[in-house]
């Protein structure tokens, strides 16, 4: 689970975290080593059931552990919940659900509990949204209710023992459904339904057969008959057999219509076809008991099936361990294949990104264990190590989009701020952050009509349409190439930098397309992110150079593998070897030096700045001892 930029990692012995921003990874401390399970939300929540009684709360990266009076099943922690306040909900194996709120002192007093009277078959995992509850249990069944309403919904499907399961929340209006049935999700029971009641006294949550001793109490009854109608049996042996409802409080007969997905064919891996036994039964209520939300639920079953169950249940055909949702409106799944690749899968036809982008293709076993190799015959066609992708990939002219993202390396790098406003205008949803992202996209891709429009779209009577105004101003001007104007710039620009406000010098110096001078500055601050937007606007040499500064910046800072791609970006192989003999990276030097042989790149830098890392080799030292260290290795091999 990512919280802005952190991610949070658990093996079968420890649990940390990564920082995408620093690029570090922690563990954190403990002296407890067993982890059955981990759960975290986007905002920083983190909890990790350590034994079947013992849960802990990380709250500001320390342990909080709390044992519980019974076994548990599964927990849930509210979307909403970080590090030093939420609410976490835990399932018993009594059939207890407890809620208990949390700060940065630890767990509070108990504030809901629910009991769930069901001998049918055993919880195995809860989903909280809101009021919406949603528990699956190891027959396949997935019961879906409201606090504080009476009916429920009861869904039965073929998939055994439902371990994950989880809410998709979707904005309202948007459909990720490929189905074009027209089925609705009331407040309904469904085969077999237990009746739900609530008691506000002591908050107890019932799932028991209906009963008829209470006559104040809406009791909602199924009973399967026979087509023929002279059978009162309660075993349901046909698909199509019709449900009648009885009503204690109601003498009047309410409609009842079957739904059955009999066209819902999912292929399964090897082949054969796999009927999904889904049926709901809808029964007409008053207009204020309708609900008009819909509830979309994610889940994995026993046999590593990854399901959406929305108006109907759709398969994922790929094998999958672990699912987490991510994307804009929850369109995605990053999900932890059996076969060991991580995939990012598109919910609505479950096709990996992978397929659809060769940018954003994650690595396969098979890529890794070429990669871990140590193959030195045909070094065009192999890595020789996992960690020599980026490094390899720098040098090219056309790298794939993660390496030009992360090093503003390749000869396209003007089609990144115009791709990303590309894709930003496709979303509807409107906010400001989106709008400012808008804008920036347009800025950088000097669509400066464009960028002009979003900061006057906020309209005249909010507050900051003066301040839009005049930028608004100040962009439609700036084709005028008035020396005077761009002078005036210019040195808010560097007031602006010198009080520390680098994204609003930032936007002054890209306004006068002063890219080289403001990428220049950000680096000397250490404010690469924001530098990356304007090297990616530069020309072949200033690009080059702006490089090498940033190359330098980061080994001065200690990240010399990065530092390694971004000389090899800017053409200055000196240096990348000198650092990659530092790091004992002998056969990928060799290899390098290669390549820069036949491109005729391989001499020594011209390029003063870099006194501190070429002072390390003498440059004909350098290439003698690359040569050296390669066939040693080779000896040692047996390969010559």
């Amino acid at each position: 689970m990512c919280q802005n930029s952190l991610i949070f990692w658990a093996t079968k012995n420890s649990v940390g975290k990564i920082d995408i921003l620093t690029r570090k990874v922690s563990e954190f401390k403990s002296r407890l080593k067993t982890i059955r399970k981990i759960k975290a939300t986007r905002n920083g929540g983190l909890a990790v059931q350590r034994e079947k009684d013992l849960l802990s709360l990380f709250i500001n990266d320390k342990e909080i552990p709390q044992i519980l009076q019974k076994p548990l099943i599964d927990f849930f922690l509210d979307e909403n919940s970080d590090s030093q306040r939420g609410l976490i909900s835990f399932i018993l194996s009594n059939n207890d659900i407890l809620v208990y709120p949390y700060d940065k002192n630890g767990f509070q007093k108990l504030t809901g509990k629910f009991k769930i009277n069901n001998n049918d078959a055993i919880p195995r995992s809860l989903s909280i949204n809101k009021n919406d509850i949603c528990i699956s249990f190891d027959n396949g069944t997935i019961i879906l209710f409201t606090i504080g309403q009476q009916n429920s919904t009861r869904i039965v499907t073929t998939m055994k023992d439902i371990y994950y399961i989880q809410h998709l929340d979707y904005p309202q209006g948007v459909n990720r459904s490929v189905s074009n049935e027209s089925m609705k999700y009331d407040d309904s029971s469904c085969e077999n339904l237990s009746s739900i009641s609530l008691n506000d006294d002591n908050n107890q949550l019932n799932l028991d057969e209906p009963t008829t001793d209470n006559p104040n109490e809406e009791i909602i009854q199924n009973k399967p008959i026979s087509n023929d109608s002279k059978s009162d049996k309660t075993q349901n042996h046909d698909k199509n057999e019709k449900i009648s409802k009885s009503d204690t409080n109601h003498k009047s007969d309410k409609n009842v219509e079957e739904i059955s997905n009999d066209k819902d064919q999912i292929s399964s891996m090897n082949g054969d076809k796999n009927r999904i036994n889904l049926r709901e039964t809808k029964i007409n209520h008053d207009k204020q008991n309708k609900r008009s939300e819909r509830r979309v639920i994610l889940g994995i079953s026993e046999k590593n099936e990854l399901f959406i169950l929305d108006k109907r249940v759709r398969i994922c055909p790929i094998p999958v361990l672990m699912a987490s949702p991510c994307g804009y409106d929850n369109d995605s799944v990053l999900a932890l294949c059996t076969d060991g690749v991580t995939r990012l899968i598109r919910l609505k036809d479950w096709q990996p990104y992978s397929k659809l982008s060769s940018g954003i293709s994650f690595l396969s076993p098979p890529k890794i264990d070429n990669f871990n190799r140590n193959k030195i015959v045909n070094y065009e066609s192999e890595y020789l190590r996992f960690d020599s992708f980026e490094i390899r990939n720098a040098m090219k002219s056309n790298p794939p989009l993660s390496v030009m993202l992360k090093y503003s390396c390749g000869s396209n790098t003007l089609q990144v701020p115009k791709t990303l406003l590309i894709l930003l205008e496709k979303i509807t949803k409107s906010s400001q952050k989106i709008e400012k992202m808008k804008f920036n996209a347009s800025l950088f891709s000097d669509d400066f009509e464009k960028a002009s429009d979003y900061l006057l779209s906020i309209g005249p009577n909010s507050n900051g349409f003066v301040k839009n105004a005049a930028l608004s101003g100040c962009l439609v001007s700036s084709n005028l190439q008035n020396e005077k104007f761009i002078a005036h710039l210019k040195s808010i620009a560097s007031s602006l930098f010198l009080a520390n406000r680098f994204e609003d010098g930032s936007l002054f110096m890209r306004i006068i397309k002063n890219d080289y001078a403001a990428a220049d500055y950000l680096i000397e601050v250490g404010q690469l992110d924001m530098a990356k937007s304007f090297i990616y606007l530069l020309g072949k040499e200033e690009k080059k150079s702006i490089l090498s500064k940033m190359a330098l910046f980061l080994y001065k800072k200690g990240d010399k593998k990065e530092s390694i791609c971004l000389f090899l970006s800017a053409e200055e192989f000196h240096p990348a070897l000198c650092v990659m003999q530092e790091l004992n990276m002998v056969l990928d030097s060799y290899h390098i030096k290669k390549i820069a042989e036949e491109r005729g790149l391989l001499k020594q830098t011209e390029n003063k700045t870099l006194k501190q890392i070429i002072s390390l080799f003498d440059f004909e030292t350098l290439c003698t001892k690359i040569d050296m260290d390669y066939t040693n290795i080779c000896t040692k091999l047996g390969i010559i």
